[in-house]
């Protein structure tokens, strides 16, 4: 069998085919379809009469019934066929008969075509077409003795024997007769289904006449029911009503007969109405409607209940929690109000005792000073206190989830009080059991707020002996851990008596008359309260005189170590490609040299939409970005909104996001979560931590099943990895660095491999190291000649890198060449895991090189509109003192051009008379607030086409208050009490460095 180009009927319109059907409605039909593609189809009833017309005008094509009376479809294609001069005149026989036996006759008959009805319009074209370019394919010459018929768009050239191609054809046809009888049968189940249904109807026809038959009873049913009930139809007139009907509206039977029902009827609903009496008063009902069949016609039942006393007793019980929520509500602004109240001096002693304690003091007045500033300090405490409790109080404290090691957060916790304990000659401990996780998530600044407040309160109770604050494991799951802290002390102890209402806001163990021991007896409270938000619990045990135990779990997340303490795959950024996009042109800068000199192609940009054009025009290149950093505050879309513009293109899922800014929030965390940001750094950003930070989004992270992404990279994260101290492996063997990584991860030590002596030298000038471990015997560059370039570097920079050589050279000498080299110690290979460990706790943590010798990258925001060459800034303030602490900081700083007002209505006079380049604002004033007057000066502005910055000066920078601020067209907020370098940051940007400034 071969194949051959097909041939095909294109042109329909000279195609004549004539159709032979004693069924009227078929062949009109039939007659249509071929119609409507083109044919010329003529139609008549009978054998005789197709004779009769193929003899006066020949078609092209007969379609014929089979079944036919007088002469049947296999006599007229017979008769056809034994005609000499019509033989060749193609002819198709149909038939709804799915015996097999049909298609022989069709054979005998020398059909050229066979199709089983009913079929379909496009099945019909196919058969009419096949056979028409199949006589076509008959009609022309060909050099061997093969069949050639078309099937598909293929043309097959049949080689089998007559009878081979007759069996194929008939166990075709019976496949096609199988099929036909399955779709018979479930023509035949279908019918019966629906014969089913028709007598289950007339069963429930007869079950629907049996109802009315016994509407009596039912009348006799709703005379006696005690709710009220009414029939209505569906144009509402009342049908019926009973007699607690008649009770319930006070009105007669007969009265209300065939009038409309008042009220809007919905089937299924529930709903309350007021029905009108007279003379009595009016109820509250409850109606409740249904579809039912009455006399013999659809109605609606209407039930009414009356619930007047219940809907009292509601709104008796709504108005007692309206107000008592409206008692809440004044208690928490109260709170708030008055905390706002206290900063205002608060401020004033603070800033002052600052600025004082810059000037030349002798030591007496500088401990008075110092004395001044720590108790406005605690002070401070103790209204972050007080606000604290207002916001749990009020249900709108919020807690972060972050990533966060738990022996870094304890030792933080303790180390705070290890001078307090010294000076009391008290022994701190802590002690935390090995099954409880290090590697956790959740509000490490919460639990630390627990702890500190806890062991303070052991270490102020305490006046000899020890406190300890010990951590256990309480429950476990795959993806939680339930954590008891509980914090001993040998104090004074409880009284029992006072133990149940220890937990009590402003509850004290002594009275305030007498009471040896300050305090504000809220610390405890917010504690629990911190507590049960954390889904823990929180008890204390103790004794007079036995000292205390105060414990409490909470419940946290659990992550994998290697999250938390991060080990990057990367130790190098070379080739790799970043972007760099930030509306500040220092920033761009600063950060494109850091950058680069990790040997990355630098790419920036200073807005969201032409980052998304360069990401898009890399992508088409075929040379991606791996890395965005992205500043945070930036005009029109800001760094949040240009991630998720990117997470929402499927093509730049691989991109790896860092935002940087020089000003964070609480909530920011959960934030970038949200935008797809792997990292979130905030000012101030050391080199070595952005590089750390870049490495470990870069490098592939580990992720456990529990968790759906690699948890969001910070300074916290950051911080808890820079804990465990890290070690560089210098080695160009691959399996004495395998052992040698063993040896010191083994130890507890973190870890990082180079192969050359080149490579630490690079290395060294990225990051920090607790100590070097390095092979002496090296190819190209060894370790002495290494050690010697460390020790240029060290002197060059200041500090000391603790090198430690390892090697299996022990020959004469060796020791003698490293300590002229530089190097500090010397190992011999094999490592003896004690020798090991003495040498890096000699050595590692402590020698670290000092922070300070690793450059800031100091992140500035840049003002959104061009200022211009002024530099005179309005203090928009009405506290006097706050006023003064104001000026005097920018005069200290530099910023001598400075005008004050007490009121925004001020503000505005003034600023009509100077042009101002920056304006300070206090957002709660008299006559007029910040708010109000910001709204007048941007509309000014809007007038004049300029910009005049605003930055709002606060003692509340609660979320509803910040977005307030960007609401009125402030710029941005500076929290009170004023902090100096984040007061001389702002200013800068918009005003520019001070010239002269004193603190220089």
């Amino acid at each position: 069998m071969n194949h051959a180009d097909p041939v095909s009927i294109v042109d329909y319109s000279t195609i004549e085919i004539l159709i032979v059907e004693d069924s009227q409605t078929q062949g009109e039909r039939i007659s249509y379809v071929l119609h409507s593609h083109g044919f010329s189809p003529t139609l008549v009833n009978s054998g005789a009469e197709a004779l009769a017309s193929i003899r006066a005008r020949r078609p092209t094509l007969v379609l014929s019934d089979v079944v036919m009376p007088g002469m049947d479809g296999y006599q007229l294609c017979t008769r056809i066929k034994n005609d000499p001069a019509l033989a060749d005149l193609p002819v198709i026989l149909m038939t709804a008969l799915t015996d097999s036996r049909e298609v022989i006759n069709a054979l005998e008959s020398q059909a050229d075509g066979f199709i089983t009805k009913p079929c379909d319009e496009v099945f019909l074209l196919s058969r009419i077409n096949y056979v028409l370019t199949n006589r076509e394919i008959r009609t022309r010459a060909h050099n061997d003795d093969a069949v050639r018929v078309v099937v598909g768009d293929r043309t097959l050239a049949l080689t089998s024997r007559p009878s081979q191609i007759v069996d194929l054809l008939l166990s075709t046809f019976d496949n096609a007769v199988q099929k036909n009888q399955e779709l018979a049968y479930s023509y035949n189940r279908q019918t019966q289904s629906a014969l089913d249904i028709r007598t289950l109807n007339a069963q429930l026809e007869e079950r629907s006449q049996a109802l009315v038959r016994s509407e009596a009873n039912h009348r006799m049913l709703l005379n006696s029911n005690d709710s009220a009930l009414l029939v209505v139809n569906q144009d509402r007139r009342i049908l019926f009503l009973n007699p607690a009907a008649e009770s319930l509206l006070q009105r007669r039977a007969a009265d209300l007969l065939h009038t409309i029902f008042p009220f809007l009827v919905v089937v299924g609903a529930t709903r309350e109405v007021t029905l009108p009496r007279s003379p009595a008063p009016s109820v509250i009902s409850e109606m409740r409607a249904i579809e039912i069949l009455w006399e013999d016609q659809p109605a609606i039942l209407v039930t009414l209940h009356d619930i007047t006393a219940r809907k009292k007793i509601e709104d008796t019980l709504q108005q007692a929690k309206e107000a008592a929520e409206a008692a809440d509500q004044a208690k928490s602004s109260f709170l708030t109000n008055i905390t706002h109240e206290i900063r205002l001096p608060m401020n004033s002693i603070i800033g002052m005792s600052e600025l004082l304690l810059d000037t030349t003091l002798d030591d007496e007045q500088r401990h008075f000073a110092t004395i001044v500033k720590r108790s406005a300090e605690s002070l401070l405490g103790i209204v972050n206190q007080v606000l604290d409790f207002s916001k749990i109080e009020a249900e709108k404290m919020s807690l972060e989830v972050i990533d966060f090691d738990l022996p870094t957060a304890l030792e933080n916790v303790t180390d705070l009080f290890t001078k307090t304990c010294t000076d009391k000659n008290l022994d701190l401990t802590l002690l935390t059991d090995r099954q409880v996780p290090t590697a956790l998530a959740g509000d490490p600044g919460r639990v630390r707020q627990i702890l500190i407040n806890l062991v303070g309160n052991a270490v102020k109770f305490t006046e000899r002996g020890e406190v300890a604050l010990k951590v256990s494991l309480a429950e476990e799951t795959p993806t939680h851990a339930t954590i008891r802290f509980a914090v001993t002390d040998t104090g004074i102890g409880i009284p029992a008596d006072r133990i149940p209402h220890l937990f009590e806001a402003f509850s004290q163990v002594h009275a305030p008359s007498s009471r040896k021991f300050s305090g504000t007896g809220l610390g405890l409270a917010i504690s629990k309260q911190l507590v049960h938000l954390m889904g823990g619990e929180i008890g204390v045990e103790s004794a007079p005189g036995q000292g205390s135990v105060f414990w409490f779990t909470i419940r946290l997340e659990k992550r994998s170590p290697t999250v938390i303490a991060f080990k990057p795959s990367l130790t190098d950024l070379t080739g790799l490609h970043a972007l760099v996009v930030d509306d500040s042109e220092n920033n761009r800068a600063l950060l494109t040299q850091h950058l680069s000199s990790w040997g990355m192609h630098v790419q920036s940009c200073d807005d969201g939409v032409q980052a998304l054009v360069l990401l898009d025009t890399v992508a088409k290149e075929g040379q991606p970005f791996d890395v965005l950093v992205v500043g945070k505050n930036m005009p029109e879309m800001d760094g949040f909104a240009l991630a998720h513009a990117i997470r929402e293109q499927s093509a730049w899922n691989n991109l790896r996001i860092v935002l940087v800014t020089s000003v964070g929030q609480r909530g920011d965390a959960a934030q970038a979560r949200e935008a797809g940001i792997q990292a979130y750094l905030t000012k101030p950003v050391r080199r070595s931590q952005l590089f750390q930070c870049l490495l470990a989004v870069l490098s592939p992270q580990p992720v456990s099943s529990a968790y759906d992404a690699p948890p969001l990279i910070t300074r916290h994260t950051l911080a808890m990895a820079a804990a465990v101290p890290l070690i560089l492996v210098v080695d160009e063997n691959p399996a004495h660095q395998v052992q040698t990584v063993r040896a010191v991860e083994k130890l507890g030590y973190r870890t990082e491999v180079v192969t050359s002596g080149q490579e630490a030298i690079s290395a060294l000038e990225k990051n920090r190291y607790a100590a070097v471990l390095l092979e002496c015997r090296m190819a190209e560059m060894d370790g002495f000649d290494t050690a010697a370039h460390i020790r240029k570097w060290d002197r060059e920079f200041g500090g000391h890198t603790p090198l430690i050589a390892v090697t299996r050279d022990t020959t004469a000498g060796i020791q003698d060449l490293c300590q002229h080299t530089g190097i500090d110690e010397y190992l011999a290979k094999p490592l003896a895991e004690d020798q090991l460990a003495e040498m890096l706790k000699k050595w590692g943590p402590e020698k670290t090189r000092d922070e300070e010798n690793d450059p800031i990258v100091t992140l500035v925001e840049e003002p959104h509109h061009e200022i211009g060459p002024r530099s005179r800034i309005l203090i928009v303030e009405d506290d006097e003192l706050s006023q003064e602490v104001t000026v005097r900081t920018l005069k200290h700083l530099g910023y001598k051009e400075v005008d004050v007002v007490a009121n925004g209505r001020e503000a505005l006079e003034i600023m009509e008379q100077h042009p101002y380049a920056l304006v300070l604002m206090d957002y709660q004033m008299p006559e007029m607030d910040g708010f109000t007057a910001t709204a007048y000066i941007r509309a000014r502005d809007h007038q004049i086409g300029t910009h005049t910055p605003v930055v709002a000066l606060t003692a509340r920078a609660n979320k509803q208050d910040r977005e307030r601020f960007l609401a009125v067209g402030m710029d941005d907020y500076i929290g009170k009490p004023l902090d100096r370098e984040l007061l001389k940051t702002v200013v800068s940007r918009w005003v520019g460095a001070p010239v002269n400034s004193l603190s220089s």
